[in-house]
C-alpha cells in the first residue's frame, strides 16, 4: 500500500435533520402510597417506661412499668455506686 494521497474537496450540506418534535412527552407517574406511622419515641424495651426519677427532674429512666418506687435508701446508693464506677473509669483511662 502506497502513502495517503492529498485531501480532497470537502462535499456538499446535507439536507437538515428532524426537529425531534415527533416523539411524545413522557407523564408524571401518580403519587406514591403514604409511608406508615413510626415508632412513637419510646426507646425502653417492653415492659419498661420513660420515668422521672424521685431524685433528678431532668432525667428520664426506663423503669419496669408497675414497679414499685424505691426508698430513698436504695436511690442513694445506687448514685454512690455510679460515683465509684465513673472513679475506676477515670483512673484507668490515665493510667
Amino acid at each position: 500500500m502506497g502513502p495517503a494521497g492529498p485531501k480532497g474537496d470537502t462535499g456538499p450540506t446535507g439536507p437538515p435533520g428532524a426537529d425531534g418534535k415527533n416523539g411524545t412527552d413522557g407523564k408524571d407517574g401518580k403519587d406514591g402510597k403514604d409511608g406508615k406511622d413510626g415508632k412513637d419515641g419510646q426507646t425502653c424495651p417492653d415492659g419498661y417506661s420513660l420515668q422521672v426519677p424521685p431524685d433528678d427532674p431532668d432525667a428520664l429512666v426506663c423503669r419496669r412499668t408497675g414497679a414499685d418506687a424505691p426508698s430513698p435508701d436504695q436511690s442513694r446508693n445506687l448514685l454512690g455506686l455510679g460515683a465509684l464506677a465513673a472513679t475506676s473509669m477515670y483512673r484507668r483511662l490515665d493510667g
